[in-house]
């Protein structure tokens, strides 16, 4: 059985038939949610996917994204609060990238457009509980509207934005007697160590240094369609480019697949204590100080990671936005 592990789903309980007039406020948008999980805060990162009715890719020069608080999640009757209005960026998607809402009648029909993804960055959730996400978008004399809902929480065990990064030492391929299949879910397939530069420093002894670093959770040899794999590729190259200022570090999510056993290393970052169900692709960077200065979940933007490394490189503030890394904010 292969734990779906790639796909991100939210549904909202106890928030009244509020779906229905979200039903009648869509014209031409299917959109689907990326992020595995959101939680309250000034500066937030959503992504989502944009389809037409039909199936097809959509992109569009001009989107916004409306961003509302709906209430507690045992508000019987919610009503929708204004909380800003955000740009939406489209980010193409690359071979590391899968999209949600894919599946096997993609294979059968391709759809038509750009598959990638839109991503609304400097959101404010400011409080737990249920919120919507209202997008216009223009494509030509068209206007297309769409929504999609969530659920914020308060806090999560996964390691965010200014939390200290977890001191894991994790097994590497010379120590003795190691199971190299759980430090790499390919190898055994590929019969030898992929990217071996990812698998060649421990967290703890990295922190201790106060090399600052980047981490991805990932099982490549069972992520949906391969699409680790492909991350890991381009986590290679950017560990050939920037090692030894910036170390990148790979933890394989697997102990043993065959019987559904997760890695401790991995649970750290992901699940710790293992009360949340885990989920990947996960991505982290962690500064000099030990502190983790973002994080990616399902949806990486490398473009945006690459330029984060390089200030991580110089020891300056990582950039959280696309307009960040352009000098067009304050950071």
């Amino acid at each position: 059985m292969t734990l779906a592990l790639c796909v991100a789903g939210v549904v909202l309980l106890g928030m009244g038939t509020h779906f229905e007039q979200q039903h009648e406020r869509d014209h031409g948008l299917v959109l689907t949610w990326a992020n595995y999980e959101a939680v309250t805060g000034a500066n937030q990162r959503i992504i989502y996917t944009a389809r037409t009715h039909d199936g097809d890719h959509f992109e569009a020069g001009d989107m916004k994204a409306d961003v509302y608080w709906l209430g507690p999640l045992d508000s019987p009757s919610p009503e929708p609060t204004p909380e800003g209005s955000h740009p939406a960026r489209f980010v193409p998607a690359d071979p590391g990238m899968h999209l949600p809402g894919e599946g096997f009648d993609d294979d059968a029909n391709p759809p038509e457009g750009e598959a990638g993804v839109y991503i609304v960055e400097g959101v404010g959730l400011g409080k737990a509980g249920g919120w919507r996400i209202d997008v216009t978008a223009r494509r030509g004399d068209e206007e297309f509207t769409g929504s999609f809902e969530l659920i914020v929480h308060d806090d999560t065990p996964v390691p965010a934005r200014g939390d200290d990064a977890p001191r894991t030492h994790q097994p590497l391929p010379e120590d003795p007697d190691v199971n190299l299949a759980a430090i790499d879910s390919r190898v055994g397939r590929t019969q030898e160590m992929p990217e071996p530069m990812l698998h060649d420093q421990r967290i703890d002894e990295l922190i201790d240094a106060h090399t600052p670093f980047v981490v991805v959770v990932a099982t490549p040899a069972f992520c949906a369609e391969g699409a680790c794999s492909d991350l890991m590729t381009q986590m290679e190259a950017l560990a050939e480019r920037f090692e030894p200022d910036v170390a990148v570090v790979h933890l394989e999510l697997w102990e043993d697949y065959d019987a559904q056993v997760f890695n401790d290393a991995a649970m750290e970052w992901i699940s710790p204590g293992g009360d949340r169900e885990p989920s990947e692709p996960w991505v982290f960077a962690v500064n000099e100080d030990g502190k983790v200065v973002d994080r990616w979940d399902h949806i990486v933007d490398l473009t945006l990671l690459t330029q984060q490394i390089e200030a991580l490189q110089n020891t300056e503030p990582v950039p959280l936005s696309a307009a960040q890394a352009r000098g067009e904010t304050d950071r």
